[in-house]
């Protein structure tokens, strides 16, 4: 799998949570994938039957803050293989489950940019990317116009806050969300942090989103990608921790929690479609709450968080609280 990593100002480096591990199919130039109710087979099942309910995402807004510039992936969606930046992808993914939600894409690059929320809508922001830096101190973030504004609706619990987990770089273990690693920066191996996950630990609108292999179901469970971030010993990371399946085989070779996040995004505005008056703290509750435990081989919470993120159980009562 390969890590895109992006340099952004003074000591913090930008690091994108999903690659491609490539087909060996030579990439075709085809246009984006059409917003229509279309099942595909990486998707889980639940998505249709939710769509088969009436609920696809109207009435919620999700934001993709990402990179929509930088070098081309290539992978498979719809059927057609084809290159398009990283955030193209997640956005791809986040309106195909989603068809009917309004997403909007907002290149991380220009950090003078805020996130706009509406009281009249379900907001959900998508952050399938890393602040990796030397220094565990976040404060800096406060700095950036788009960090903070990201910062203060998680804080404020006025947006659905999806963080991809992040990826083990390719010869490297994966760690827990909190964790200081080992990686290139600048040039040269340092032990460093994702300072915008640790910025986000305990925001309660807030899910940290890994990677599981496959959709898992009670007769065929399924495992942690092995280059997923894990939840860890922090139980309140756990208990914001949710999986759901990335089949790379499915999506063209498409890998990563940066494609796990998009997924989780398009799952809580068909939540949105439903519960039309709950908040995003209540919407982000429902998913970690009803995760499924039975779906995963050798569940545990230091691994897996919540579990497996089930839209179905999500769904199913008539409100939520």
């Amino acid at each position: 799998m390969r890590i895109l990593a992006f340099l952004l100002v003074g000591a913090v480096s930008l690091t994108a949570c999903g690659g491609s591990d490539g087909t060996g199919i030579p990439p075709l130039e085809s246009p984006p994938a059409p917003r229509a109710a279309a099942y595909y087979s990486w998707m889980h099942p639940d998505v249709e039957r939710a769509w088969g309910d009436g609920f696809l995402g109207q009435g919620a807004r999700i934001t993709v803050v990402d990179d929509f510039r930088g070098g081309l992936l290539e992978g498979r969606l719809t059927g057609n293989i084809r290159e398009a930046t990283h955030g193209s992808w997640v956005e791809t993914v986040a309106g195909l489950v989603a068809p009917e939600a309004e997403v909007f894409a907002l290149d991380y690059d220009d950090t003078t940019q805020r996130i706009e929320l509406s009281d009249s809508r379900l907001d959900i922001v998508n952050l399938s990317f890393g602040l990796i830096s030397p220094s565990r101190n976040f404060s800096v973030l406060n700095g950036e116009a788009l960090a903070a504004s990201v910062l203060a609706a998680a804080r404020e619990s006025s947006a659905v806050i999806v963080k991809a987990a992040g990826n083990a770089a390719v010869g490297e273990q994966p760690v827990s969300v909190d964790s200081r690693f080992r990686s290139s920066f600048d040039g040269s191996p340092t032990v460093v942090a994702d300072i915008l996950n640790l910025a986000l630990i305990g925001a309660e609108s807030t899910i940290f989103v890994g990677a599981l292999e496959r959709n898992g179901t009670v007769e065929n469970p399924t495992v942690l990608a092995e280059y997923s971030f894990f939840a860890g010993d922090n139980v309140t990371i756990q208990n914001q921790f949710l999986t759901v399946g990335v089949d790379s085989a499915r999506m063209g070779g498409l890998a990563g929690t940066s494609f796990a996040a998009p997924i989780v995004s398009g799952y809580a505005a068909i939540l949105g479609s439903k519960f039309e008056d709950a908040t995003p703290r209540q919407i982000a509750g429902q998913l970690l709450n009803t995760a499924r435990e039975d779906t995963i081989r050798g569940f545990d919470p230091a691994l897996h968080g919540r579990g497996e993120a089930s839209l179905s159980r999500a769904l199913s009562p008539d409100r939520i609280r």
